[in-house]
């Protein structure tokens, strides 16, 4: 199987260009941005990057380790993905592949995260001027459980559980199940909340108000995800959050190195819903960032 980098990007849905269109003015998210309203688009994209570090950056898929700088040798290509994200100014990423019950993946299981953590470990360890996080985009099973152990959680820097799975439970049980999930303490954030998939597949039926207020009780955060066939939280779902004052994140859901690129749709989203830089909690330094995360 080559490479992801090899593979070509998919086409972006319509719905981008309407999203990235002149809109109504809103409170500005980031100042930047806002001063640079005229400018095109690839400095817009510019701009972006520079706002947010990256926490949805998968490592593997489909058994093969995509990225083998994670590996104890480390040569000039296998260092993309990092190299990527310091060109791009970030002060930090998280390697968040899927977990184990996500078989199509080749999931993580206890075993394989831990020796991900040692791998990263020495990796910081020769890194100059950015942090690579230890973390996990962990499913949540049918019953609101999550696939991963605690124990093997609470070593994670930052865990952020999601649906993959039983997409068409009714409302009340999958709006259960996804309280249940972020009642668990090792729970930092809820990714992708609705897992639309913008023409290919509808959200699912969850009483986006009750998650909302689970989160604001659990101390979890939520995520837009920037990749532009999510965009997920929409922006109305972005305005409820940031008027309940729950904390978001803003990611690519990187898995090729050319999706770090995709971060501007997430902040366009952001400001659609009348976010500003201090409800995102991913524009801060790493040390006030992890500091926002129930591990504190």
């Amino acid at each position: 199987m080559p490479k992801s980098k090899n593979r070509s990007t998919r086409d972006q849905p319509l719905a981008i260009e309407l999203l990235m269109a002149d809109h109504r003015r809103v409170e500005d998210l980031f100042e930047q941005y806002e001063q640079e309203k005229e400018a095109d688009d690839d400095t817009k994209r510019q701009i972006a990057k520079r706002i947010c570090n990256e926490l949805t950056v998968h490592a593997q898929v489909e058994e093969e380790l995509l990225y083998p700088w994670l590996r104890e040798t480390l040569d000039e290509d296998d260092q993309e993905m990092v190299e990527e994200a310091q060109r791009l100014g970030l002060e930090y990423i998280a390697i968040t592949d899927h977990t184990k019950s996500l078989a199509m993946t080749g999931g993580s299981d206890e075993k394989k995260l831990k020796q991900q953590m040692s791998a990263i470990d020495k990796l910081n360890k020769r890194l100059h001027g950015i942090t690579v996080l230890k973390g996990a985009e962990v499913n949540i099973n049918k019953d609101g459980t999550l696939d991963i152990a605690d124990e093997t959680l609470a070593k994670l820097d930052v865990v952020g559980v999601a649906v993959h799975s039983h997409f068409s439970l009714p409302r009340e049980e999958m709006t259960r199940r996804v309280i249940r999930a972020m009642e668990n303490p090792h729970a930092d954030i809820l990714f992708h909340p609705t897992g639309r998939v913008l023409n290919k597949r509808e959200p699912v039926d969850l009483d986006i108000d009750a998650v909302i207020a689970a989160a604001k009780r659990t101390g979890t955060v939520l995520e837009i995800d920037a990749y532009p066939d999510r965009l997920d939280l929409k922006d109305e779902h972005v305005r409820k959050a940031v008027e309940a004052g729950v904390p978001l994140v803003i990611d690519t859901d990187a898995h090729n190195v050319n999706h770090l690129h995709y971060l501007h749709y997430g902040v366009a989203t952001a400001r659609r819903g009348w976010a500003e830089k201090s409800d995102v909690i991913n524009t801060k330094p790493l040390k006030a960032f992890l500091s926002c995360l129930k591990k504190s």
